[in-house]
Order: C-alpha cells, then sequence, then structure tokens
C-alpha cells in the first residue's frame, strides 16, 4: 500500500481517533482505582482491507414488458435467462369466482417455487458463516417487528429468511431437488386445475429475461451515465425522482450485460480512487461477493464536499441481485499492520499511543493510525516516530488496563 495513501488515511481519521481517546481516557480514570493488576496483550499483526462505503444506484438498459389480461401472472423462465423476441415468457391464469382459492394456491407455491430459485443461484455467494449470521440478523429484525405489532416489511423479511434457510441447506449437502420437483409437481397440478393459461406473455426482442419491475426502467441508461449533469445523478441517489407505475408490467428485457452502479462519495475518500482502474465492489443484496468493476467516471464539481462514481461491469455474474438501489462497499486495497483495542489508546505529551509492558516497566510507544473499525485501531507497522517515543512493534505486550500509569512505573502483572 502506497505510504502516502496511509498517511492520508490517518489524517482522515484523526479527529474521530481524538475522540475516542479523549472518551477512553474519561472511562480509564474513572475505574483504574479498582484494579489492582495491570492487564496485557501481544501485539497483533493482521492485514486490513480499506474500503469505502456509499449508497448506490444500479443502471443497466432495460425494457419493461406490458401485457393487459387481468389474472395470475406467472412466469416461464427464471430471471437472467437469455432470450429471443417470441419467446413465452409468463403466462396469465385466471376464472370464475370458485378458482380464486386454487388461484391463491398458485400464486403461494410459486412464490416458495421462486425464492427456491433464487437460493440456488444465491449459495456460492455465501460461506456458512455468512449464511447463519444474516439468519440471525433476519429473526431478529422479525421478532422486533413482531414485538412491536407491526407487519411493514414483515413479509419481504420472511422471504429473505426462507431463502437464507433454503442456502443453508444447499450449503449442508442437501441438493433440495426433492423440494423443487414436489414444488413444480404441484404447480402444474393448480395450472391444470384452474383450466390453463388465458394468454401467455412475449419477449419483444432479445436480451435477458428478469420478472421485476420497479418503475425506474426508462430514467437512465448505461450510454446516459456518460453525460448526465450531476445534479440529474444526485437526484436520482436521494430519491427524489419518483417511479413510474409498474402495474400492467410483466417484468423486463435487459438488452445488454453491461450495467453500472452510481456512488456519491465524500471528497476525502473520492480523491484516492483513479478512473480507469478496477476495484472490487460488494453490494449488500449479493452477501461476500464481490465484483469487479472498471471506474469510468469521476465527477469532482468545485466547492462540492462529495464526488459522483460511475462503476461499470460488463459480465452478468452469477446469482447476483440487481436490486435498484443498494449499499456497496469499494475495495481500495490492503494494509498490513498491528491490531490494537481501542480502550488501550493513550496520549502522552500529545503523542498518540499505548503504554507497553517491558519486563516489569511500563514504557509508551507511539503508534501511526491507519483505521478505526469495530472497537479496533489497525495502526502502521513500518511508520517512523514523530517524537521522544518508539514506536509500537510486534514483540511489544500491550497494556490495555492498569492502574494510574506512567512511563517507568514499575508493575506486576
Amino acid at each position: 500500500m502506497d505510504k502516502k495513501y496511509l498517511l492520508r488515511i490517518a489524517g482522515y481519521i484523526a479527529l474521530a481517533l481524538a475522540a475516542v481517546i479523549l472518551t477512553v481516557d474519561v472511562a480509564y480514570q474513572l475505574s483504574a482505582s479498582a484494579v489492582d493488576s495491570v492487564v496485557t496483550l501481544p501485539v497483533a499483526s493482521v492485514t486490513q482491507e480499506l474500503s469505502i462505503e456509499a449508497d448506490g444506484y444500479i443502471v443497466r438498459d432495460e425494457a419493461p414488458l406490458e401485457y393487459t389480461s387481468d389474472g395470475l401472472l406467472t412466469y416461464s423462465v427464471s430471471d437472467g435467462t437469455r432470450v429471443t423476441a417470441g419467446t413465452k415468457v409468463a403466462e396469465i391464469y385466471g376464472g370464475d369466482e370458485g378458482q380464486s382459492e386454487k388461484l391463491d394456491q398458485l400464486y403461494d407455491v410459486m412464490a416458495r417455487r421462486q425464492l427456491l430459485e433464487e437460493a440456488f443461484a444465491k449459495k456460492g455467494s455465501y460461506s456458512s458463516g455468512a449464511v447463519d449470521r444474516e439468519i440471525g440478523r433476519l429473526k431478529g429484525k422479525i421478532d422486533a417487528l413482531t414485538a412491536e405489532g407491526s407487519t411493514v416489511g414483515l413479509s419481504a423479511l420472511t422471504d429473505s429468511l426462507q431463502t437464507m434457510l433454503y442456502i443453508r441447506e444447499l450449503k449442508g449437502g442437501n441438493d433440495l431437488s426433492g423440494v423443487a420437483a414436489t414444488l413444480d409437481a404441484e404447480i402444474a397440478s393448480l395450472k391444470e386445475a384452474v383450466g390453463g393459461a388465458l394468454a401467455s406473455v412475449k419477449s419483444d426482442r432479445t436480451g435477458y429475461y428478469f420478472s421485476s419491475c420497479d418503475g425506474y426502467e426508462s430514467y437512465l441508461s448505461v450510454d446516459d451515465l456518460n453525460t448526465a449533469e450531476p445534479d440529474q445523478l444526485r437526484a436520482i441517489l436521494h430519491r427524489k425522482v419518483k417511479p413510474n407505475e409498474v402495474s400492467g408490467n410483466a417484468g423486463k428485457i435487459v438488452t445488454d450485460y453491461t450495467w453500472c452502479v452510481v456512488v456519491e462519495l465524500p471528497f476525502s475518500s473520492a480523491k484516492d480512487l483513479s478512473e480507469g482502474k478496477t476495484y472490487s465492489v460488494g453490494f449488500t443484496e449479493s452477501g461476500e461477493q464481490q465484483i469487479e468493476m472498471q471506474l469510468t467516471r469521476l465527477t469532482v464539481e468545485y466547492g462540492s464536499d462529495t464526488a459522483l462514481a460511475v462503476f461499470t461491469c460488463t459480465e452478468m455474474p452469477d446469482g447476483f441481485t440487481y436490486t435498484r438501489y443498494q449499499t456497496v462497499t469499494i475495495v481500495l486495497g490492503e494494509a498490513d499492520g498491528y491490531r490494537i483495542p481501542v480502550g488501550a489508546l493513550r496520549q502522552q505529551n500529545g503523542i498518540t499511543g499505548v503504554y507497553v509492558l517491558r519486563g516489569s516497566v511500563v514504557e509508551f510507544r507511539e503508534i501511526s493510525p491507519i483505521l478505526l473499525h469495530n472497537g479496533s485501531v489497525l495502526v502502521d507497522s513500518s511508520a517512523e516516530p514523530t517524537g521522544d517515543y518508539p514506536m509500537l512493534n510486534y514483540y511489544d505486550v500491550i497494556i490495555i488496563r492498569g492502574k494510574e500509569l506512567y512511563v517507568g512505573k514499575i508493575v506486576d502483572q
């Protein structure tokens, strides 16, 4: 990792780190009198990913498919299937009032089959640990909504939970082929029971079929992103553009495999990006999957404290979820350093560092912070001292708790 880049990163977190140290020092002084001996921790050497997180808006070349018949819309092909003009992509089922119960059953079974298909597509995007964490997170949200007596978003959460439960089964070695076969047989039986399809929907062009529409299909194309005004991009990112009506759409055809994500970043982060360079980008809806994307546009306006960035991908990854608005993580690179707990931070004569134990003597070591994350600080393992204190090194033992510490004090471990 470039040394100048690390220095810039250290500057970005200086104010946050100073606030953390102040809080830690106050808590330390309040609790120190109750501590009879020091608690230590060996220095841990790690490689830490450096990344930027931002809200993103996905853009593809999309054309909605319209239909006019009333009834239950069922899909004939899976999302991402390549189709040509005239390919049947959906069917419409209906009937008299006596068929409403069977139509409801058909809808429910097809919804379960779609969730299973989604699990098949996404299983490679999650590790077993990530699946368990996501299941726990979703259950927590469902429990919280249930306790509040709220149903807002409950259906979507329940669907997501079912998909993750399917993925856990798949990761555990159950191929779920029997479940898929049972659902397919039930769908076929229910379709026959309601008297067959009233009409079919066919693709009007060649491309890739996707079943969902959100109303933004016609707002921006991939080519538009080269010339769109910054205010236009900010309006869509900040959700100030109302989507079009989506009723009467039977999905959409994506006409090109090239797609983009637009993000707005703080200038302090954006200035470390290079137009034309390829970055690994993660998306909240696609688990641990990272997509290689090229930065094709970086716009910084005079006087603005933010920048607009467009990242472009020229392939359609398996199992990727193209939900329009997602939080994205742009990986800038990696840095090697020492990870130390925030609670160990101290200041000595204006120098940020930690107390260490050398034998039974307390000493002070300077640190050069790179990243503040999840209760730990990553510090540069190759930084040079800026004052009278030596830098923290791999063989040091950090004091994370002790009573009235100072340089030269003799303590028991």
